[in-house]
């Protein structure tokens, strides 16, 4: 029915108060009754209460015990097997999180809108709606009711937002309850100090600021101009008003401003933009209070006529006049810039407006946040000079084989269908390198129904393979790492990525993997994979009744077990998913777990590292980086074990407040000796260091101004473990190499190592800089290495480069590059290659040691005049115990004068290896031979026995020819040795170095 109108009007008018008498029946508005009509209205209502009765009972039975199921069983896992923490407040963060839909986060963007929109309470929003549905214009009172009832929810939802910033409200929020940090009064003045004081490093009011005081700025502004905006569109939409319309789209931009300004304190400025964000305040100053002066005089203006609402077009020029010259004040500032902006190309302006004021801090302040202190330069020259490991030991210590060679290899090894490889480590123990690989289950030969994926049938895998990296061969993983071939894995990882690429062809992102599902434990489904000895019989994750069993077990598919009265799960089984669901908000964990060993106890454990990523912002160009320590998980029965990283030390460190609550929320321990001598850098976190360092290590203006001493990794380039002398022998490191950015010549501008063991967390920088030569860097190497070898390579089927790493030798620095053949799922080693930094000399064959040969850096045969002639052979292989390894001296006086006085003539043979491998040696010879004099003496880390062979005189003309064996006691081992051949007590030839391999 249409609404009547008054005399004035020929339609109904919402806003004049005639039109509104006309309609008005009894005293009241509209008079109607929602329930005429044949009960219509009654329907609805009804409709109503059932939707609401079956989505309180839906909320009631399924939704809550659902959601709260899994809750319930995480909390019960991190209780029992990881210390007793409490998943509630991690998660929760006492009910700050928006993890959990009720929250006090949301709670405070409710009241902040609820109370905006009150103030006085704002109608346009109802009355735009009400033209529609033809209710009218509300009073304030119902506007004021709908602002706390259906406008405070929809606040609320908004005011999730307030945690859009990687949880960084909540979480602040937190950390001042528990008294980590404190919030005061001048914060935002302290925020902005940090601007103009080139000294001020207060990372904590900066991290508040951005993180707490910002998110609420923001969304107060926010409100503010959805106010505005309905305000536009009430005079525009319901009735026209130029000067209104004007009038809130000056405040608008002026909020904007304002919010600009606000956000001014979290960026690293120079000082031409410290002068240009005045133009920002006098942009807030100004555009604000035209606004006001525009509704004040539109205001005016209808109050003296009511038809004066609309922009004449002398009046559009004076407005335009304004606005020109409200514009040109604004931008004043950037007018004053432009001076300091001209003459940057003047070096003192420059260093006093970009280098001082920016460039400067950015690098105290990155370096402080993202802990580059750790990084020592030493010059290029002590990464050789340092070094006091023989050629022949540092050989031995290449890893010639990569880990797409190893991922094929020990895949061959797997012998039934359903299993295959999670990710391949490098793992170092006993002062070795190996590769290691534990098996999975291979879901890809999994069907994928509710019994094979949840319940015990697959549960588990037995065993890992290991690969020594330098022979290639596989290891007895019972006497290298005293752990049974067939130990069982209850909680590790999915198939790597590499292994499905190299076996299926394909690799699936976010498919299910194994260990990715939850198990329902007691399904009599146990004892299903072939010649699997062990079940689970350790403690369950978690055990869940009543609906909250039924529903978990009914979501994954188990449906005739949903009805049992007790559910016992495991849950978390991917190690990487067991520790990031206990993270607390902004922590990482590396994304490659390690195995380590117990071998004292017979125990294999998964690592998991786990570090800061904490934002600061402002001139902190990466965030607070620390690496905290490891989680073990024990892989039958899923313990937690946190281990503090040995070096970290919150002393002395000034972004300690923003990440000590870690240390008191984890039940952190003492690192183990046998874990220390295991533990790994980790390789995520190294890597955001060294990316930060590539830039940040520039100390100089005039270096950082000519941008010639910036780095970056190189074609191919990674993070290599690797063993190498650093000065203190043989050791375990993290190797990165790195050229000069943008040299179209590739040259080396460095090398960058991460220590471990007793030197754990330290990084060396050796810098090339100030080298007389240059260093090439490894994609040269390769090429290099192509050109002197173009015919062996041509002739490797399927040639395939592996890592390109770099060892001292020689006195000077090489790069190994390892060439393997390709066919199907099979590679070999063909051909290896080493090239010299400096002056590019290449030597190559058919393993390390054969290319080592070929770049001749032995001495060779001494001169003398000393009529001798000589040989000696020795075989590189030998097996024990069976296989000795077979060698020869031929010896011959060729002297022409008979009456010469004979030739005193020595021969000795020195043997040694690793102490720790507790190795005896022994010759075979003929009978005559024996006794054979021999010395045994320790050198270092190394026993070394000296055998005298031959201790006879030779006449003119006289020589010998003897063949013998040499034997050990042990398998599995690599020993070294050197000829030395004395005549008349003076020492004429020394051979090099060389390697027996033992199997």
């Amino acid at each position: 029915m249409a609404k009547k109108s008054c005399e004035k009007h020929k339609k109904f008018n919402y806003y004049c108060q005639d039109c509104q008498d006309a309609n008005v029946v009894k005293d009241a508005r509209f008079n109607y009754n929602l329930f005429k009509k044949n009960g219509h209205y009654k329907k609805l209502i009804l409709l109503i209460i059932v939707v609401v009765a079956i989505i309180t009972s839906m909320a009631i039975f399924w939704w809550w015990p659902s959601w709260f199921g899994n809750i319930n069983l995480q909390a019960q896992l991190y209780s029992n097997k990881a210390g007793g923490i409490d998943f509630f407040d991690f998660y929760f963060l006492n009910l700050w999180s928006t993890n959990f839909i009720f929250n006090k986060t949301a709670l405070i963007g409710a009241f902040i809108g609820s109370v905006i929109m009150s103030l006085p309470p704002e109608r346009n929003l109802l009355t735009i709606i009400g033209t529609k549905l033809r209710f009218g214009k509300p009073s304030r009172l119902k506007a004021l009711a709908f602002w706390w009832t259906i406008g405070f929810v929809m606040f609320y939802l908004l005011g999730l937002l307030l945690d859009v910033n990687n949880g960084g409200f909540s979480w602040t929020i937190y950390l001042i309850e528990n008294g980590q940090i404190e919030i005061t009064p001048n914060i935002i003045l302290d925020a902005f100090a940090v601007l103009f004081d080139s000294n001020n490093k207060d990372f904590v009011t900066i991290f508040i600021y951005s993180n707490l005081i910002l998110p609420v700025v923001t969304f107060i502004f926010g409100v503010l101009i959805l106010r505005l905006v309905l305000n536009i569109v009430k005079n525009t939409y319901l009735r026209k008003n130029d000067y209104y319309v004007i009038s809130n789209a000056f405040l608008i931009i002026g909020l904007l401003c304002g919010l600009g300004f606000f956000f001014v304190a979290t960026l690293p400025l120079d000082g031409i933009g410290l002068i240009q964000i005045w133009a920002v305040i006098l942009g807030f100053i100004t555009m604000t209070s035209l606004g006001i002066f525009m509704y004040l005089y539109g205001k005016m203006q209808f109050e003296k006529d009511s038809a004066n609402y609309i922009f004449s077009r002398f009046k559009q020029k004076k407005i335009i006049y304004i606005i020109v010259i409200v514009i040109a004040f604004t931008l004043t500032p950037l007018i004053f810039s432009i001076g300091p902006t001209l003459n940057l190309n003047n070096t003192a302006v420059w260093t006093e407006q970009q280098w001082i004021k920016k460039y400067k801090r950015e690098i105290e302040w990155t370096s402080t946040c993202a802990g580059l202190d750790m990084f020592e330069e030493r010059s290029i020259s002590n990464f050789t000079e340092s070094s006091t490991t023989s050629d022949a030991l540092m050989i031995s210590q290449v890893r010639q084989f990569d880990q797409n060679f190893a991922v094929q290899y020990l895949a061959a090894s797997i012998g039934s269908t359903f299993e295959g490889l999670a990710d391949s480590d490098i793992v170092y123990i006993n002062n070795k390198e190996y590769w290691v690989a534990p098996k999975s289950v291979r879901f890809s030969e999994i069907a994928g129904d509710a019994v094979q994926t949840n319940t015990e049938l697959y549960d588990h895998v037995e065993g890992f393979l290991a690969m020594d990296t330098f022979t290639g061969d596989l290891v007895n993983v019972s006497l290298t790492f005293n752990i049974t071939e067939n130990y069982p894995i209850f909680f590790g990882e999915s198939e790597s990525q590499r292994y499905l690429e190299q076996t299926l062809g394909y690799y699936e992102s976010g498919a299910l993997g194994a260990y990715d599902s939850d198990i329902l434990l007691n399904t009599e489904w146990a004892e299903g994979i072939p010649n699997n000895k062990f079940t689970y019989e350790e403690e369950p994750d978690g055990i869940l009744t009543g609906l909250e069993g039924f529903w978990k077990t009914l979501n994954i598919g188990l449906f005739a077990y949903a009805f049992n009265s007790k559910h016992e799960y495991l849950i978390n089984r991917n190690v990487i998913n067991r520790v990031y669901q206990i993270l607390l908000p902004q922590l990482r964990i590396d994304s490659d777990p390690y195995l380590v060993f117990d071998m004292t106890r017979g125990k294999m454990y998964y690592a998991v590292s786990i570090y800061t990523y904490i934002n600061v912002g402002s001139y902190a160009q990466y965030p607070i980086l620390r690496f905290l320590g490891v989680s073990l998980i024990d892989v039958i029965s899923g313990e937690m074990t946190f281990y503090e990283n040995p070096t970290l030390d919150p002393s002395g460190d000034p972004t300690s407040p923003l990440w000590e609550i870690y240390l008191e929320k984890y039940d952190w321990q003492t690192v183990p000796e046998w874990l220390k001598a295991q533990l790994r850098y980790p390789e995520d976190l190294f890597e955001l260091q060294l990316e930060a360092n590539y830039k940040y290590h520039v100390r100089n203006s005039q270096t950082w101004k000519r941008g010639d001493d910036f780095h970056e990794r190189p074609e191919d380039g990674n993070l290599f473990y690797i063993e190498t002398d650093l000065g203190d022998g043989i050791e375990y490191i993290g190797l990165d190499l790195v050229e000069y950015k943008g040299q179209t010549a590739t040259l080396l501008a460095g090398i960058y190592v991460v220590r471990h063991g007793d030197h754990f967390g330290e990084a060396i920088f050796y810098y090339t800089r100030d080298s007389i030569e240059n260093l090439i860097g490894p994609k040269t190497a390769r090429e290099t290495y192509g050109s002197e070898a173009t015919q062996e390579l041509t002739l490797i089927s399927g040639k395939r480069h592996g890592n390109t790493l770099i060892y001292p030798l020689g006195g000077s620095i090489y790069y190994y590059i390892p060439t393997y053949s390709t066919a199907g799922s099979l590679q070999q080693l063909k051909l290896a290659g080493f090239v010299e930094a400096f002056i590019r000399n290449v030597g190559y064959g058919e393993n390390a040691q054969d290319a080592y040969d070929n770049l001749n850096l032995t001495k060779g045969e001494t001169i003398s005049n000393v009529s001798i002639s000589y040989n000696f052979e020795m075989e590189t292989s030998m097996t024990y115990p069976d296989n000795p390894a077979n060698f020869e001296i031929t010896l011959q006086n060729f002297d022409t004068n008979f009456s010469a006085p004979g030739l005193d003539i020595k021969v000795n043979l020195s043997v040694y290896s690793q102490t720790t491998n507790n190795v005896d040696y022994s010759l075979i010879l003929p009978p005559d031979m024996y006794p054979i004099e021999n010395t045994t003496f320790i050198d270092g880390d190394y026993t070394r026995v000296n055998f005298t062979i031959i201790d006879t005189t030779l006449y003119f003309g006289e020589g010998l020819v003897l063949n013998g064996f040499l034997n050990t006691t042990k398998a599995g081992v690599i020993l070294y040795f050197k000829w030395t051949l004395i005549v008349d007590s003076a020492i004429i030839y020394e051979s090099q170095e060389k390697l027996i391999y033992v199997y």
